[in-house]
């Protein structure tokens, strides 16, 4: 269907108010101005255009709090891929939980990363059937060793 443009109101409003407006004023979307706009040889100011370009990229950022659906990071079905991982990985999920109970009770004391001595430190089981035999490594050192591991297999 196509949409007819009052020619007069658009002339004598192109230009003074912003498009959105004039596309309200028209009863068209402000995509049907533009397409109306090069046809007939109007030129917009780049005021205008910078407008367009940021209208037009508004709706591309909505990844996190921009995002109409945020709910603070938590996810309706995090259970669901925890238990996932709870299933697929079951020595190492016992693993780490008697770790952490250890830890808890005081049985194992948290050490600085061995590397570079961070106060921040992860365990490392380079063995989950042993879960008590770690080495500590902080967030960096602990990829780093992950993806050698991952090199070498």
């Amino acid at each position: 269907m196509k949409i007819k443009i009052n020619h007069d109101v658009f002339v004598n409003n192109f230009g003074n108010v912003s498009l959105s407006e004039l596309a309200s004023m028209l009863n068209c979307s402000k995509r049907t101005l533009c397409r109306y706009s090069k046809k007939n040889g109007f030129k917009f100011s780049r005021e205008q255009i910078s407008k367009l370009i940021s209208e037009k990229h508004k709706c591309r950022n909505q990844f996190g709090d921009k995002n109409g659906n945020w709910k603070g990071g938590i996810s309706k079905n995090n259970y669901r891929y925890t238990k996932r991982f709870r299933d697929k990985y079951r020595i190492k999920y016992l693993a780490q939980c008697i770790l952490q109970t250890a830890v808890k009770r005081g049985k194992i004391k948290r050490l600085p990363c061995i590397v570079c001595n961070n106060i921040k430190s992860e365990a490392h089981h380079y063995d989950y059937n042993k879960p008590l035999d770690v080495i500590w490594l902080c967030d960096k050192h602990h990829k780093e060793k992950h993806m050698a591991m991952r090199l070498r297999a």
